[in-house]
């Protein structure tokens, strides 16, 4: 998840921050859920 860092906001790998609100490139707040899905990382 490093590379994302300078384009997502995705603080860390941590467990904490799995489900933690991101921004996608649209400026949409979405889950990471949602964002893994919507990028399939």
């Amino acid at each position: 998840m490093k590379q994302l860092e300078d384009d997502f906001y995705y603080p860390s790998d941590d467990l904490e921050y799995l489900y933690h609100p991101i921004v996608d490139d649209e400026g949409n707040l979405i889950s990471y859920q949602d964002f893994i899905e919507k990028y399939q990382l």
